[in-house]
């Protein structure tokens, strides 16, 4: 582990391996700094059997630039999920990559993020699958406000021998003005005849009929708004620690003001 901390920047270099049939709950967090620039790498062995929870938050709202680049290797039978939230910066790029080389393995990715103000954001997401009857889950969920410019792209590749392996991504994307970009790119590519996926995509605002409900029941318009907007992401932060949950809980309630 290498790390190099400047009052304008941190870079950061690590490695997680983990061994056969071993349980771990890891959980790395990146605070905000008005200057700072990060760029981290980070690279995770799933050991044989093992089972591999790791939550990455990026609270770095004021920062120049957070680059984040994050390589998986997952030995047979392992279970892994990676939940990466992003409270992005100025400019904010991820590039993660998951190779399911052995039988039986599992990953899934739980991806959020929040970009407002001028802020853009890349996310390529890859995953790679050779075992057979392995499992990928791409889940990402995020909101825009203000002039915010979102890029996703999401593939899940299944070469030859991938045989009954199964493969999913989702990306929902949720704007709250007129102003912001987002663009999203799922990718299937299959080498094996007998792999199953599956993609999805949905760029949506807030539906002015479900406003309109919520305010019936006596709140006011930004209180409903918020409400509505913890909805769409109850899914995606109910399993994750409970301070990083209220952290994003509370930055939805200073966001919508």
């Amino acid at each position: 582990c290498f790390e190099c901390k400047k009052d304008d920047c941190l870079v950061d270099n690590l490695l997680i391996e983990t061994k056969e049939n071993v349980s771990a709950n890891i959980v790395l967090k990146y605070n905000k700094n008005e200057n700072v620039y990060h760029n981290g790498t980070l690279k995770i062995v799933a050991g044989e059997a093992s089972n591999l929870e790791i939550t990455l938050f990026s609270n770095m709202a004021s920062a120049v630039a957070n680059l984040l680049s994050i390589e998986f290797v997952c030995e047979k039978d392992s279970n892994v999920l990676l939940n990466v939230i992003d409270i992005t910066s100025q400019n904010s790029i991820q590039n993660i990559k998951v190779s399911l080389n052995f039988d039986n393995a599992k990953f899934k990715l739980n991806s959020l993020y929040f970009g407002s103000d001028s802020s853009r954001l890349s996310l390529n997401y890859y995953a790679d699958i050779f075992g057979k009857d392995c499992d990928a889950l791409i889940d990402t969920n995020g909101i825009l406000d203000g002039d915010a410019f979102k890029n996703f792209v999401g593939t899940i590749k299944f070469n030859k021998g991938a045989k009954n392996s199964l493969g999913k991504e989702n990306e929902n994307c949720f704007c709250l003005s007129n102003n912001t970009v987002a663009k999203s790119t799922p990718i299937l590519l299959s080498r094996e005849e007998t792999a199953f996926g599956e993609h999805s995509s949905s760029i949506a605002k807030i539906d002015k009929d479900e406003l309109f409900y919520v305010k019936s029941r006596g709140l006011d318009d930004i209180t409903a708004k918020k409400l509505l907007v913890k909805s769409k992401f109850n899914n995606s932060i109910k399993d994750l620690p409970e301070e990083i949950k209220q952290e994003v809980l509370n930055y939805i309630d200073r966001g919508l003001v």
